[in-house]
């Protein structure tokens, strides 16, 4: 039924969010805690420049040995997450065939690792700011406090998080959706999501219909991002699901042009 199918992406979408956002608490919150302990040493009291440039140059390691690494492990997780999601949507029309292979595996690890590695850069650029902030503190008149600092740029760091995972998952999802349709010959998909009031004109005006693949590739979201792979663009919440021309006539009401 469509309602059995637009509850089953809008759970899915929901758990989705549900995981990114822990992993953006647990970021942020990691991050201003570490970030705070690390430059306690130059805070508050005369300090010499000299001893401040050693203790903000080794706070990238020191980050790494106070458990960087395993906050950011947590994204392997989500594309796990994800994969056994995409292979539940489409194992109905797998025909006993496995439907997710090897080599799908491998690839959806290799992404996880290009996002680890720009999550990981972009805490790389957090530090030096950081670094950059203090250190003319430190040789201004002014007393120094980085914790507004500290605050504002892990919050910026994990909301940069948030926003490239969710794009990024729900990109992969959708980009696999297609690739193994076609393998499935599925030529069919239903535009599911929210229908709210933050939902853009693109997405209002296809929510709840069925669309060829030669359509889908004809849309222009207006981002400069692919929409068969992004659908609306940055942060889409919106989901293409793959259906047969059978289930589409008889819960969608879909009509090719045979039947007009």
């Amino acid at each position: 039924m469509a309602t059995d199918r637009k509850k089953q992406v809008a759970e899915q979408v929901r758990r989705r969010d549900a995981s990114i956002a822990s992993f953006s608490g647990n970021l942020k919150q990691f991050l201003r805690s570490e970030l705070s302990r690390l430059t306690k040493g130059i805070e508050g009291r005369d300090v010499r420049a000299i001893d401040a440039a050693r203790i903000l140059g080794g706070i990238r390691q020191n980050l790494a040995d106070a458990g960087l690494g395993e906050v950011l492990i947590e994204v392997e997780a989500l594309y796990a997450n994800e994969l056994d999601k995409l292979e539940q949507s489409l194992g109905k029309y797998g025909r006993g065939v496995e439907v997710m292979t090897g080599a799908d595996v491998e690839l959806v690890e290799a992404l996880a690792t290009f996002d680890f590695e720009q999550l990981s850069n972009e805490i790389d650029l957090t530090v030096d700011e950081l670094r950059s902030i203090a250190m003319r503190k430190v040789m201004g008149s002014e007393d120094v406090d980085l914790s507004e600092d500290i605050d504002g740029l892990s919050d910026r760091a994990s909301r940069y998080g948030e926003t490239t995972l969710r794009t990024a998952l729900a990109g992969m999802n959708r980009s696999m959706t297609l690739s193994k349709s076609e393998e499935l010959g599925l030529e069919l998909f239903v535009y599911l999501g929210p229908d709210d009031d933050i939902t853009r004109p693109f997405c209002e005006a296809r929510v709840g219909q069925v669309f060829t693949r030669q359509e889908i590739d004809e849309w222009d979201n207006g981002q400069g991002l692919d929409a068969a792979i992004y659908c609306g663009g940055y942060n889409c919440r919106h989901q293409l699901s793959p259906i047969s021309e059978e289930d589409a006539k008889r819960e969608y009401g879909y009509q090719t042009s045979e039947d007009s």
